[in-house]
């Protein structure tokens, strides 16, 4: 339920009123993002393993692919390297230097590293292969208008015709390249999305710098793939040109993805 978002738990409990954690659906009914989850799973894997987290993935993953720049905590390396974010206005925002590794958002990596791991995922290395087939397999259908607020109520049959749904830790969908799996990732200052289709091998990894960057995911994928399918509305990735979908109330008529191939 954890790594398919379906333990119903809040996305961060500094959400609430009283900034404690709450369930806000029952647990395996329904799927809705949860960064608390995450957390929840870090300690889970910390106490089956005996080891703390940085350690554990930077041996068991970063060094298996040779992922040399990415870590879960800073490093002093990174220093004069690391990206300067921006905000939605365009103000610099000083690089996070994790001291404590966060399964659900303290990794430092780089378009490359990210792509290697991308490509090892695409192969099924690391995996027995039923658990690469469970990963990416759809584990429960997603009916909410969109991804985040991950808390809101409110259902929707606009997605089914792309089976959009989650994997374990991958959302799926059936894009007009085959099966899809993506995952995204958004700050105030940084935005990013890594995509993979499973028949032809292939993938896009994009970083962005920017709290803005979101808004061309969608534009620069369709450019170097052609039309996908791809979730963007769900995702919230309006596009640059599209500014009358960025409302809440276009949640309540969300516009229907491209119809794939049967």
């Amino acid at each position: 339920m954890l790594l398919s978002h379906t333990s119903g738990l809040v996305n961060w409990r500094w959400i609430n009123d009283d900034k404690k954690l709450d369930f806000k659906f029952a647990p395996g009914s329904r799927f809705a993002y949860s960064g608390e989850g995450i957390q929840v799973l870090q300690l889970i894997v910390e106490e089956q393993t005996g080891e703390p987290l940085a350690p554990l993935l930077q041996r068991r993953v970063f060094d298996r692919f040779g992922m040399k720049d990415t870590s879960m905590v800073w490093r002093d390396d990174f220093a004069g390297r690391a990206a300067v974010g921006h905000d939605a206005d365009g103000k610099p925002v000083p690089h996070h230097q994790r001291r404590h590794a966060r399964a659900a958002g303290s990794m430092d990596t780089t378009a490359h590293d990210y792509a290697l791991f991308l490509a090892a995922v695409l192969r099924g290395e690391g995996l027995s292969p039923a658990s690469a087939r469970a990963m990416l397999s759809p584990q429960v259908a997603i009916v909410s208008p969109q991804e985040f607020p991950a808390q809101w109520p409110g259902e929707t049959t606009v997605n089914r015709a792309i089976d959009l749904s989650n994997g374990l830790g991958w959302g799926v969908f059936r894009s007009s390249r085959g099966p899809a799996f993506f995952k995204e990732g958004h700050d105030d200052d940084t935005n990013n999305v890594a995509l993979g289709f499973t028949a032809s091998q292939s993938g896009v990894v994009i970083l962005a710098n920017s709290g803005n960057g979101e808004r061309m995911f969608a534009p620069a994928i369709e450019r170097l793939f052609g039309p996908t399918c791809l979730p963007w509305f769900w995702m919230g990735y309006i596009p640059y040109d599209r500014p009358d979908l960025a409302s809440s109330s276009a949640r309540e008529r969300p516009p229907p993805p491209c119809q794939p191939p049967h």
